[in-house]
């Protein structure tokens, strides 16, 4: 997953042509803020990167997780639960949830 600042338009015309001429601030359309550096595992431990830089996830070696980023620092989040659910609600905690309906 690769993604950058969506800037305003994301790729609709003309509003980005005129966003990008004028502030250079149109985006494309893969550009988002959803994407989020994080593996859960089955093993019930998590990790998520808090870095802005560009990260690769390496899942190849069997039982292993290879992290690279293109920054000085490498900022993570480690998390671990008693179930399935509770690595989620410890994720959570981090990232914040929807409050109940």
């Amino acid at each position: 997953v690769i993604s950058q600042e969506p800037g305003i338009g994301r790729g609709i015309q003309p509003l980005t042509g005129v966003m990008e001429a004028l502030f250079g601030a149109g985006g494309e359309w893969w550009q988002t803020y959803a994407a989020v550096p994080t593996c859960l595992s089955t093993e019930l431990r998590g990790l998520s990167l808090e870095n802005f830089e560009y990260s690769v996830f390496d899942l190849r070696p069997a039982a292993s997780l290879r992290i690279g980023t293109f920054a000085e620092e490498l900022c993570q989040r480690l998390f671990c639960g008693a179930c399935p659910l509770g690595l989620l609600e410890a994720y959570t905690r981090f990232c914040g949830r929807m409050r109940p309906l």
